[in-house]
């Protein structure tokens, strides 16, 4: 019997020989954890674990994190993450998309935090719920891929499923010095139908 979850996380990780568990050992001093990364969506990142056209689900609400390289990316409940460890497997329904063109250049006072919070406050914190919110536009190409986690990483507060940025050249430097994996990234068709469109 365990008497506490990360016991038990600490032993299968241990028993099934798991490479990536980035664990807390010492709670008294963070330096003196090495293998811990933080917040798993920023972790995820960080670690190289995010590849443009991969499916990602996690039980993190801010697992849309991932729609900066092109991912979808989506939080979910822990029996749903149960069943997804069991079968490999999660039945869900394609989201309507919402595109947002984000044109023009970024004041320097300005950052990515304030925009998605622009946009929220636009379509209000039930705006987007169960859809997908695709940005694109010079402004997004124009942003590093912390400031296009930051839009994708809120999508949630709008009710969103997921935030997705299609991946660029920025997108595959970032992934590639973190990781050696290969990945096939996807783009929306040309002749892709969104439910709305805001420019």
């Amino acid at each position: 019997m365990y008497h506490c979850d990360d016991v038990f996380y600490r032993d299968m990780a241990q028993k099934y020989n798991i490479k990536y568990f980035y664990d807390i050992k010492d709670r008294s001093n963070f330096k003196a954890n090495p293998d811990y990364k933080g917040v798993c969506h920023v972790a995820l990142a960080q670690e190289g674990h995010c590849k443009p056209g991969e499916v990602l689900f996690g039980t993190d609400s801010h697992t849309c994190n991932a729609g900066a390289f092109g991912q979808f990316a989506t939080g979910v409940g822990n029996t749903d993450a149960g069943f997804i460890l069991g079968t490999g497997k999660l039945l869900i329904k394609v989201p309507p998309t919402m595109r947002f063109v984000l044109d023009g250049e970024m004041p320097e006072y300005l950052l990515a935090k304030d925009l998605i919070l622009q946009i929220i406050g636009e379509i209000s914190v039930a705006g987007a719920t169960y859809k997908a919110m695709e940005f694109v536009g010079s402004a997004v190409e124009g942003m590093n891929m912390d400031e296009r986690m930051t839009i994708c990483n809120m999508v949630v507060e709008a009710g969103g499923k997921n935030g997705v940025i299609a991946p660029d050249q920025a997108t595959f430097d970032y992934v590639k010095a973190r990781s050696d994996e290969p990945f096939q990234p996807v783009y929306s068709d040309g002749d892709a139908k969104y439910c709305a469109d805001y420019k």
